[in-house]
C-alpha cells in the first residue's frame, strides 16, 4: 500500500524564520549583547513633472536624525534612530523595534542641482524633490573654409 502525503505550499521566507527564532530563543535571555539589526528603510522614486522624487519611510524618526547628501546622480540619504531607553541592567523579553544606523543611496537617471533639492518629513515620510540638471544640447557649429 502506498501513500501519498502532500505538503501544503508554504513561503520560504527566511527573515520571517530568523525573526521568528530570535524572539523565541530562550537562551538568547540569558545574554545581554546589543542586538544587530538590519535598517533598510523602504523607499519609493519616481518622476513627475519634470522633477525626480525620493520618499523614504522613516517612522519614529525626526528631521534632525537624517541627513541627505547629493552627489551627481546619486542620493544617499543617512539616519540614526537612537535607544530611548538606557541599556545597562535591562533584560529584553522581545525587542522588535530597529535602532542604529541606517543609509539608503539610490542613483538617479540624470545628475541632480544640489542647490535645488527639497526635503520635507510629515508622518515618518521623508519626501525628497530633486530638479535634474539641464541636459546638455549639442550644438552645431559652422566651420568656416579660408
Amino acid at each position: 500500500m502506498t501513500t501519498l502525503l502532500q505538503r501544503p505550499e508554504t513561503e520560504f521566507d527566511v527573515q520571517k524564520m530568523l525573526d521568528r527564532f530570535l524572539a523565541e530563543a530562550p537562551f538568547l535571555r540569558e545574554f545581554s549583547f546589543p542586538r544587530v539589526s538590519f535598517l533598510t528603510p523602504f523607499c519609493d522614486v519616481y518622476e513627475k513633472d519634470g522633477k525626480y522624487f525620493v520618499e523614504l519611510s522613516a517612522p519614529g524618526y525626526d528631521a534632525k536624525d537624517i541627513s541627505v547628501e547629493v552627489t551627481g546622480a546619486t542620493v544617499t540619504v543617512n539616519g540614526h534612530f537612537p535607544e530611548t531607553v538606557e541599556t545597562k541592567n535591562v533584560k529584553y523579553f522581545k525587542r522588535q523595534i530597529p535602532r542604529g544606523m541606517f543609509t539608503r543611496t539610490v542613483t538617479l537617471p540624470q545628475d541632480i542641482d544640489a542647490k535645488l533639492v527639497e526635503a520635507t518629513m510629515h508622518n515618518g515620510l521623508l519626501t525628497l524633490a530633486l530638479t535634474p540638471i539641464k541636459a546638455i544640447v549639442p550644438q552645431k557649429i559652422a566651420i568656416k573654409s579660408a
